[in-house]
């Protein structure tokens, strides 16, 4: 059955033949190709469905808490910077005024 649908699909494309396709087709299509059956095995449908595992307000929660995470991270590293800038100029006023006294006590 499936000989005869098979030479008949390569005789209307445009599959070159051989000239003695008439009397070779047989042993041509038995060589040269193949037939495939797709069959479904049964009619039964599995249908997955993803369903929402976080609430609105979970979700809300969450991200006011990240959020205020990460703003009272960046304050943190806000005060350290000034912090760092207040030690920075403690410093150079120390260096400055011991600088001051060396020379008034030197000139003095």
């Amino acid at each position: 059955m499936q000989l005869y649908q098979t030479k008949d699909f390569v005789e209307n494309s445009s599959i070159p033949l051989p000239t003695n396709w008439s009397e070779t087709w047989i042993t041509e299509i038995e060589n040269n190709y193949i037939a495939l059956d797709v069959v479904c095995e049964t009619f039964r449908v599995e249908t997955y469905t993803e369903s929402v595992s976080i609430s609105n307000g979970d979700l809300l929660s969450n991200v006011g808490g990240l959020s205020g995470l990460w703003i009272g991270i960046s304050f943190l590293s806000i005060m350290e910077f000034v912090e760092m800038l207040y030690r920075l100029l403690r410093y150079n006023c120390y260096i400055l005024k011991t600088r001051r006294q060396k020379k008034l006590n030197i000139n003095g």
